[in-house]
Parts: C-alpha cells; structure tokens; sequence
C-alpha cells in the first residue's frame, strides 16, 4: 500500500505516475500492485473510483490488490449491490477494479474491522455472502 489518503487528485496522480513509469523503466518484468488499504492513497473506495476515472493514460497499467476489507471497515459496512445505498456505484466499482485486479486478499471484513474473527458465525452470514460474490466477479475477469 502506497500514498496517503489525503492527497489531492492531483498529487495523487502524479505520484502514480511516477510510479508506474519509474517500474516501466526499472523493473519491466516485475509484478507490482497497489494495495487498498485504509490510511492510503486506495483507502476509500470512493477516491479509487475517481483516480481509475481519471483521464491519466499511465493508469491503464495500474495493477490492484484487493483488499477490499479494509474499505468496509473504513465506511463502516460492506457494500451490497441491491441496497439503495450502494446499487448505483458499487457494481460499477466492482467491474472497474476488475480491470485493475491482479491479486485478492480475500479476508472478510465487517463494518467494525478489516477481519471478521469468526466468518462461520450465522450472524455473519449476509457480509459473507456478499464478499464471495465481489470475489467471484473479480476471479472471473482474470480469466
């Protein structure tokens, strides 16, 4: 996880471009993704979606890992696509971080914590369903 969560769009964007082009020149064959990760620059599902809307060209090689655990923990709920709340952006995220996606750290995160500490727990059951599901979209763009 990189950057810091209160930068600018543009400080943020400059930084991945620095980024992407110092790995392009340095390390070409290397595998490096970014982590959302609470406190950083992927820290909010909000501020993803708008730096992976940006117009930066550079971005298209932005590779993610998805922690997406540490977002629901961050805005206190894990994001269902049929909830009034959250059908309007959230399967439009989903889709756009698939493109992005080069590694899932799947843990289950619940609104109080970036890990549940029993995920078999039946009062678990919908934050768990859901999470497999944002899993299995994500696994499927891999493929």
């Amino acid at each position: 996880h990189a950057g810091l969560d209160a930068w600018s769009m543009p400080e943020a964007l400059e930084f991945l471009e620095f980024c992407l082009k110092e790995i392009e020149q340095n390390v070409p064959d290397t595998l490096v993704t970014f982590e959302t990760h609470r406190q950083r620059l992927f820290g909010s599902p909000f501020q993803t979606r708008d730096l992976l809307s940006s117009s930066s060209p550079s971005l298209t090689k932005l590779k993610l890992n998805a922690d997406l655990s540490h977002w629901y923990c961050a805005c206190e709920r894990v994001f269902n696509p049929k909830a009034d709340r959250d059908k309007t952006w959230w399967p439009d995220l989903i889709k756009t971080i698939a493109g992005h996606c080069e590694y899932i750290h799947a843990r289950f995160g619940w609104a109080q914590g970036p890990q549940m500490a029993d995920p078999s727990a039946k009062e678990c059951d919908l934050e768990r369903t859901l999470q497999l599901q944002v899993w299995k979209q994500l696994m499927q763009a891999q493929l």
